[in-house]
């Protein structure tokens, strides 16, 4: 039997932010970056204008989940997160390679 070995975490870059009347600590490995913050503004700004809906569009890795995180913690609100599971898993390609 191996002993066991200690397991050092690296230290990662960034910082926690906080918002005023927020109640949410917010890690930020980075700042928001290129269309992030004028999204962020928009979707802040539409909640406290009463917006019921708003969306938010970008491609793959284009930081929407970041964005969002931080619309969320500067609102300082519950926030309920739909995320479906796109994974691509063998099933999700076979329905869409059959004709």
């Amino acid at each position: 039997m191996s002993e066991p070995t200690e397991v050092i975490a690296p230290v990662l870059p960034g910082t926690f932010v906080s918002f005023p009347d927020s109640p949410f600590d917010l890690y930020q490995p980075y700042s928001p970056a290129g269309d992030q913050p004028t999204a962020i503004e928009k979707l802040v700004e539409g909640i406290n204008d009463g917006e019921v809906f708003q969306t938010l569009l970008g491609v793959t890795g284009s930081g929407k989940t970041f964005t969002m995180a931080n619309v969320i913690a500067r609102m300082g609100r519950p926030a309920i997160v739909f995320a479906p599971n796109k994974s691509g898993s063998p099933s999700d390609h076979d329905c869409g390679s059959k004709r």
